[in-house]
């Protein structure tokens, strides 16, 4: 009966595929290094794309582990699962794929391969140059560990996967509340429906240029399953149009501005203080290019250089930030509190001292139109920026109070429960990592599948 922990190499379990190969011209879904999120536990994408041959070969179950720098130490890995049965995807060569030799041990092989202690290992194996150094299947094959039984793997894996599980839903909870404010936003502010249903129900001249808006509305307001805004909140809005230079018709009243005139906008500083080994995380564009902050990947900077970034660019909670390098444009809304991280060459939009612009202004940065705009505005050849100039002067229609009032009220509940789940995440994420290394060396112990269950009754 299995019963004892043992010490053996990983290859007893896991068999490394880093040959299997795909015909060349084969359409296959597709796995990027840039899909895999540092520290995620799936791929963020999986596309269709023509095989041109050279990669690696992926089955569902299977971990597929980075192997080269700097991806390894950014924590590159993920278990495939989405695809359909009996399909397989490809991607890059530079990753070692383990496959398990036993179904039930996927989940364990994918949090061994989360073990920062196997990371450090694979580090130690790497070899090549400096800039370009790899570990190889053969070495990670090598790996010594002590093993739990079977059974023992299997809880192992199954219980981390809860707390994962867990964490995904919050995350999937959290998009679909953002897909509500997205969606809200548009509505109100750049399809303008409310304003458009009091000028239709007035009678008003709607502009030659927004007809096909009207047009549309007229047919989502016949719809008998449709749901009018409250009278209360549809009368805040104005019911006729007016023309600007710079964004053409826009609701009466309205004001036009530029960013800098009704927000301080700053960037983050451009030094590069020395690492510490004591201190506060330094935020850079890369961190938040996923829409979420990623304090892993940060290195520590001390408190005397935190204390002298932030006379530049001091992070408060309700500011926006903006990525200004490699991948522009994208916005973050800085919800935790107290905030205790630095930024370098990241926008910053203080937003926390105008609130009422602050949801206002992250949709804004989130839509397709300012999107558009921002691309348009990126310099730079080798690596893509936004200048600050650019960041002060973004054009921008500011409602009257009341409507962003009513937008504020529905947002921030909204945020409320963005900001819970993000907090439950991170405890949730604290737990599995803390656990985890416990688990695999066994120093903790799950109770056995007997010991879940009811005592027997003795007849």
């Amino acid at each position: 009966m299995e019963s004892e922990w043992r010490y053996g190499r990983l290859d007893e379990i896991v068999e490394f595929l880093p040959k299997r190969t795909i015909k060349k011209g084969s359409v296959k879904p597709f796995i990027a290094m840039a899909d895999i999120p540092g520290n995620s536990r799936e791929p963020s994408n999986i596309s269709q794309k023509e095989f041109e041959g050279g990669g690696s070969k992926f089955c569902n179950g299977d971990t597929v582990f980075a192997r080269i720098t700097p991806c390894l130490q950014n924590g590159k890995t993920a278990k495939i699962s989405g695809l359909i049965d009996g399909q397989v995807a490809h991607g890059s060569t530079e990753f070692i794929v383990l496959g398990a030799k036993e179904s039930t041990d996927q989940d364990y092989i994918y949090y061994l391969s989360r073990l920062p202690e196997f990371r450090c290992y694979a580090e130690s194996r790497m070899e090549g140059s400096t800039g370009r150094q790899r570990v190889s299947w053969q070495a990670l094959s090598e790996y010594e560990l002590n093993f739990p039984t079977k059974k023992e793997r299997r809880r192992i894996g199954e219980f981390l996967s809860i707390l994962d599980n867990k964490i995904e839903l919050n995350r999937k909870t959290n998009e679909t509340l953002e897909k509500m404010a997205q969606a809200l936003f548009k509505s109100w502010f750049v399809d303008f429906d409310p304003v458009i249903d009091n000028a239709l129900e007035a009678g008003n001249t709607i502009p030659d240029e927004l007809q096909d808006r009207a047009e549309r509305r007229k047919q989502q307001l016949a719809k008998p399953d449709h749901q009018p805004l409250p009278d209360d909140i549809r009368q805040l809005f104005p019911s006729e149009f007016e023309l600007t230079e710079e964004l053409g018709w826009v609701p009466m009243g309205w004001e036009e501005v530029k960013s800098g005139e009704v927000i301080d906008v700053r960037d983050g500083t451009h030094d590069s203080p020395q690492k510490s080994e004591h201190g506060f995380p330094l935020v850079t564009s890369r961190h938040i290019t996923s829409g979420t902050l990623k304090l892993e990947d940060t290195y520590l900077i001390s408190g005397e250089d935190y204390a002298a970034v932030n006379k530049r660019s001091k992070v408060e909670t309700g500011d926006i930030l903006l990525t200004m390098i490699g991948t522009v444009g994208i916005p973050y809304y800085v919800l935790e509190d107290p905030v205790l991280f630095a930024i370098k060459n990241i926008g910053l939009f203080r937003t926390s001292t105008v609130p009422k612009l602050a949801s206002y202004l992250y949709q804004l940065l989130l839509s397709p139109m300012m999107q558009k705009y921002l691309e348009a505005r990126m310099a730079g050849t080798t690596q893509k920026y936004l200048s600050l100039k650019v960041l002060r002067n973004l054009r921008m229609i500011i409602p009257a109070d009341q409507v962003l009032d009513e937008f504020n009220n529905i947002t921030s509940a909204l945020n409320s429960k963005i900001k819970g789940n993000l907090e439950s995440i991170a405890a949730l994420e604290k737990l599995r990592d803390t656990l985890l290394p416990k688990l695999i060396s066994g120093e903790l112990r799950l109770p056995s599948d007997a010991e879940q269950q009811p005592a027997a009754v003795n007849s």
